[in-house]
């Protein structure tokens, strides 16, 4: 219960619950071109828009 939050607003009772982790990922054409093109074409960066996780499930796969 320590990571839910309780917000009181005219007479309502609201449970929140706490965002642990966020990952924010985004390559826009601007920051693939600061990279050298044998990079880029390497990894086969494609620009996206921005993409946001919230409390993901992690697992390690490998050491």
């Amino acid at each position: 219960m320590e990571n839910l939050s309780q917000v009181n607003s005219k007479g309502k009772s609201f449970l929140f619950q706490r965002v642990d982790l966020w990952i924010l990922l985004e390559d826009t054409k601007e920051y693939i071109s600061y990279a050298p093109k044998e990079e880029t074409k390497a990894q086969d960066r494609r620009p996206f828009d921005l993409l946001v996780i919230i409390n993901p499930k992690l697992q390690k796969k490998s050491n």
